[in-house]
């Protein structure tokens, strides 16, 4: 029915996140936090091997949800780019480095 999810969906989200505040039609705080529940709720549907919910991440999505500046939630949507880079590096734990 649907193409399976990958984590490549998940970044390009966070890539529109981070760099919101640079955008002519920028998404309200109201729309970026639709995009950050859905993905707190679809992470465990992704097929990463050997790869837990990494707590950092939780934290990061939770505290892009509040309400913070676009700068602000742009520096954190950039760390959870950096972790899930991370993720996607074979043999590496994020808890390890965060």
């Amino acid at each position: 029915m649907y193409e399976p999810l990958e984590i490549n969906d998940f970044q390009h989200i966070l890539y529109i996140i981070r760099d919101n505040h640079k955008s002519h039609n920028s998404l309200t705080h109201k729309e970026v936090r639709v995009y950050l529940d859905c993905m707190e709720q679809l992470w465990p549907r992704l097929n990463i091997p050997n790869c837990d919910y990494p707590p950092t991440m939780k934290f990061y999505l939770w505290a892009m949800s509040c309400t913070i500046s676009h700068e602000k939630r742009a520096m954190l949507a950039g760390k959870l780019l950096d972790l899930i880079l991370l993720l996607k590096q074979p043999n590496t734990s994020p808890s390890d480095n965060f």
